[in-house]
């Protein structure tokens, strides 16, 4: 089965969800709430990690709309926010801007046989970090699992992702 990857331009903000998690989640942008859905319907506990957790907010909103049904790891340069944030989360640090950083964290999860359902790269949002990021991390989705990329910055970035096995590009700008 295909992995998919889908480019988010400049809409997803997961941290907007923190207050009303899953109302908003299953409101905003049909496309979110189908991927969200798509996932629920998985009769497995969900293994998702968000690249770029900055202060958490994000990491708590996918814990509190998947709840129980999902593990989450978090990766940034400080994970400090989110080492007690809940039972279901879990942080690790890397780089995004180095290859040799990505490489150690996707040995690491392979070596603790971890595949995941859903990536989210929400980091530095450079354009070649994106692309080294998906590149490298990749190998560590499951068959059918999402990878997503929040805020593409250029639309004629798209054409860079193209050669990417499944790419779909969703921009939500357009959607209610």
């Amino acid at each position: 089965r295909q992995r998919f990857w889908v480019a988010l331009l400049h809409v997803w903000n997961l941290a907007t969800f923190d207050t009303f998690a899953r109302t908003t989640f299953a409101r905003r942008g049909g496309s979110i709430a189908a991927l969200a859905a798509k996932l629920l319907i998985r009769e497995k506990q969900l293994q998702l990690m968000e690249i770029g957790v900055q202060s958490g907010s994000s990491i708590k909103a996918l814990s509190s709309y998947f709840q129980n049904r999902a593990v989450i790891y978090g990766v940034d340069l400080n994970v400090d926010s989110i080492t007690t944030m809940a039972a279901n989360v879990f942080g690790f640090v890397a780089d995004q801007s180095s290859g040799e950083s990505l490489v150690a964290l996707r040995e690491r999860f392979q070596a603790m046989g971890i595949e995941l359902d859903l990536i989210i790269d929400d980091a530095s949002h450079a354009l070649e970090d994106q692309l080294r990021t998906c590149e490298l991390l990749w190998p560590l989705l499951v068959p059918a699992g999402y990878y997503v990329i929040e805020d593409v910055q250029h639309p004629e970035s798209i054409g860079r992702f193209r050669n990417l096995p499944g790419f779909q590009f969703i921009d939500l700008r357009t959607t209610k």
